[in-house]
Order: structure tokens, then C-alpha cells, then sequence
């Protein structure tokens, strides 16, 4: 009996091992992102930081480098450009938009 407790012991902890060993190896596991592709919107040129609805059709969205886009047709076609203004030493400058609310 007591050999029994032991052998179901020790496989307990070698299955718990094997599934320890599986969990870390896929975690390690890359993601090859060097073939993905922007399908819908393109790339912009700036970095989006926040996207706002009005309805289902018009969206708005901001970010880096004072960068607006403009949708109203659910996002199929983007209207875009910086969003640039001139600052108190007459440079004209891009401000990085965080937030918007259409």
C-alpha cells in the first residue's frame, strides 16, 4: 500500500513538472510581426492615441506628431494631417493630442 501512495505521488509531480516545462515554453514563443501589413486604416504616419464615435459612421481619431484622422464611413476611408499651430517664439509646431471626444 505504502509503495503505491509513492509511485502515485511521483507521477503527480512529473506531470506537474511536464506541464510547468509546456507553459514556460510557450511563453517564450515570438511572434514573427516582419510580413504583418496595416489591411484597414493604413498606416497613418503618427501614432494613434485615441479614437472617439460619434455614431456608426464618424470617428475621430488622434495622436503623436499632432496627427488627426477623420472617418465617416465606419473607418473604410481616412481623411487625414497633422494638426500644427504657432507657438509664443512664431515656430510652428505639432502637438501630440492624447485624448478627444466627438
Amino acid at each position: 500500500m505504502r509503495k503505491s501512495i509513492t509511485k502515485q505521488k511521483f507521477y503527480c509531480l512529473l506531470g506537474m513538472i511536464v506541464f510547468m516545462l509546456s507553459a514556460i515554453s510557450d511563453a517564450q514563443a515570438q511572434y514573427d510581426t516582419t510580413k504583418w501589413k496595416f489591411s484597414n486604416p493604413r498606416q497613418f504616419g503618427f501614432t494613434i492615441l485615441d479614437v472617439d464615435f460619434f455614431d456608426n459612421n464618424n470617428v475621430i481619431a488622434v495622436g503623436g506628431d499632432g496627427g488627426i484622422a477623420r472617418s465617416t464611413n465606419a473607418g473604410v476611408n481616412w481623411s487625414y494631417g497633422p494638426f500644427t499651430y504657432i507657438n509664443a517664439e512664431g515656430l510652428r509646431t505639432k502637438a501630440t493630442l492624447n485624448d478627444i471626444h466627438y
